[in-house]
């Protein structure tokens, strides 16, 4: 009687260890995406402080623009970086961007993990030379 149970459930293992790599799966994939996207917004944040800096230092807005897209390409090679706004102000520099990575289907409807970031920086007017 044991064996024609033993027979019936053979296949119980595979299947419990399907749905455990199935679980197993998905907790990795979130746990990687989780930490790409951590990674991204200290990257953006960081990158964004580095070109007020730039712009700050007396260097054009397109090469500080140029040098903040080539940083960020480096660091995060997987998403989508725009750079809304580079501006200088007599006493202010500051830069607006966003970096979003996301799956499109066929239905042209976007699903979009989206990190935005406004950074300003004050800057002295004796610095600049500006009065």
């Amino acid at each position: 009687m044991n064996l024609i149970f033993l027979k019936c459930r053979r296949g119980q293992a595979l299947i419990e260890s399907m749905v455990t790599m199935f679980t197993l799966s998905v907790f990795l994939m979130g746990s990687l995406s989780t930490l790409y996207f951590c990674f991204a917004k200290v990257w953006l944040r960081h990158f964004a402080h580095e070109s007020l800096i730039c712009l700050a230092s007396q260097k054009s807005p397109s090469k500080c623009q140029a040098e903040f897209i080539k940083n960020m390409h480096s660091c995060l090679p997987f998403g989508r970086l725009m750079v809304d706004e580079l501006y200088i102000y007599p006493d202010l520099v500051a830069v607006r961007a966003r970096w979003s990575f996301g799956l499109q289907d066929n239905l042209n409807h976007r699903s979009h993990f989206r990190i935005r970031e406004h950074q300003e920086l004050a800057i002295p007017i004796l610095s600049t030379g500006l009065k």
